[in-house]
């Protein structure tokens, strides 16, 4: 349920479940959201993966209480080069068995 006092989230539906809910704008230039929801306290990871499989990115989620969360990626690796245009993978990572994985596409 709701917390009294809560605001702005009463008419959102709330996952019941570890999942990504939305990635936007997608395609995208600059920068994307990854909107995602973790249901437990549990260490998580967002990595991003190229076509090949190869790891782009890998943003630790230390701790993260059960709630909505908003990680946005700039289109750049772990060194902070930019990436090229095409398709990549970004996956969400909670606890140890748990994922799930979106396609992205990157324009520039």
């Amino acid at each position: 349920g709701f917390f009294a006092g809560t605001t702005g989230i009463t008419d959102m539906q709330i996952p019941e479940e570890m999942a990504i809910n939305r990635v936007y704008p997608n395609p995208f230039n600059a920068s994307i959201n990854i909107e995602y929801h973790m249901d437990q306290f549990a260490q998580g990871r967002i990595v991003v993966y190229d076509i090949q499989g190869k790891m782009i990115m890998d943003q630790g989620l230390h701790n993260r209480a059960p709630g909505t969360y908003i990680w946005t990626w700039n289109g750049a690796d772990k060194t902070g080069q930019n990436m090229p245009s095409g398709a990549y993978f970004v996956q969400l990572i909670q606890g140890e068995a748990r994922s799930e994985t979106r396609k992205i596409v990157l324009i520039k």
